[in-house]
């Protein structure tokens, strides 16, 4: 008798209990798109019970009294609180919160712009991406304050470099570069780099560098990130550069002697020094003169086809600056491919 008594008891406290909850549906969307939130979180205010929205940002949670409140929240978006009342379905719209603050990388931690003390400039890569000269040094230059980029005049700048706190020691010069996180100090890994493929140049200038990256950063840093290759949405980007680059070195040339020319230097320097100039250079050249030394006059000075006689070993009369300098062409083909290819090759 008393087991069914405390049976009964306890089926009717069951039965109360679950007639005192309450199931609340609804769905979370964002105010700015009107698209539904997915993994929007649903918390009942001063309880431990609460849901997540689902992919089509739907959710249930169940409530013990009317007066509940649900405490809706999305990173990104204000949080949002509801009175449930007599209500059994509940749409939500959130608006968007303030915007994160703008964070720098330095080194292998993340700052506030507005608390970072040093001195941290960012390349702008857009400018870059289509330059003609194909170097992405180069094309650096002007667009941060206090760096200069030193040239040594060889064809693209292939030897420049990078000065950031100008010359500093009595050695090297050079910044560390770190590339993907990969440290070097070699100015030609980064001035080879396509500027294409970068997806973000920082400059960290002054000496708060050193506690990063060591001695190594007395001359400053340059933090280089590649883009994701593998971000492509199944998309095939083509990019095709080409341009013309043009020697300047015309007004650095040197007025220069021809062969016969340089037969009568020859002559005359031998002469001056009592010597015979077809001892020392007739195997190039035919002299024609009086043979005074004391007052020498040259006829003429004629070059012999071949050296010494040799017809394997012609005589020459090159400019070699206007053989070596000519106008250059630089071109450029960049062809990216998705790393993930969803159609299977056949």
């Amino acid at each position: 008798m008393k087991k069914t008594f405390y049976l009964l008891f306890g089926l009717l406290m069951s039965l109360q209990v679950a007639q005192a909850q309450k199931a609340i549906s609804g769905s979370v969307t964002g105010a700015d798109t009107g698209e539904p939130l997915i993994g929007a979180s649903i918390i009942v205010k001063g309880t431990t019970q609460g849901t997540i929205t689902d992919v089509d940002g739907k959710f249930t949670v169940k409530l013990m009294d009317d007066n509940n409140v649900l405490e809706i929240s999305y990173i990104g978006y204000e949080t949002k609180e509801v009175i449930v009342g007599d209500q059994s379905i509940i749409d939500i719209s959130l608006a968007p919160g303030i915007e994160l603050s703008e964070v720098v990388v330095v080194g292998y931690t993340t700052q506030r712009k507005q608390d970072l003390t040093g001195s941290v400039a960012v390349v702008e890569m857009k400018p870059l991406k289509n330059n003609s000269s194909g170097n992405v040094m180069q094309a650096m230059q002007g667009r941060v304050p206090g760096l200069y980029i030193e040239k040594d005049g060889s064809p693209n700048g292939s030897n420049s470099r990078i000065l950031i706190r100008g010359a500093n020691t009595l050695g090297n010069n050079d910044p560390l570069y770190i590339i993907d996180g990969i440290p070097t100090t070699r100015p030609e890994v980064f001035q080879n780099m396509n500027p294409a493929n970068i997806a973000s140049v920082q400059v960290l200038k002054d000496a708060s560098a050193e506690s990063i990256y060591g001695s190594r950063a007395s001359n400053g840093v340059i933090i280089v990130t590649t883009k994701n290759g593998g971000d492509t949405d199944g998309k095939v980007a083509f990019q095709f550069n080409t341009s013309i680059a043009a020697q300047s070195e015309k007004s650095m040339r040197f007025t220069m002697l021809n062969s016969t020319d340089r037969g009568k230097a020859l002559w005359q320097a031998s002469v001056n020094d009592g010597q015979d100039p077809a001892a020392g250079y007739g195997d190039i050249y035919n002299y024609s003169w009086n043979n005074d030394f004391a007052n020498p006059v040259l006829s003429s000075v004629t070059l012999k086809p071949n050296v010494g006689g040799d017809p394997n070993t012609p005589v020459g009369d090159t400019d070699w600056q206007s053989v070596m300098y000519k106008t250059g062409i630089i071109t450029k083909m960049i062809l990216l491919l998705p790393m993930e290819i969803k159609t299977p090759l056949r």
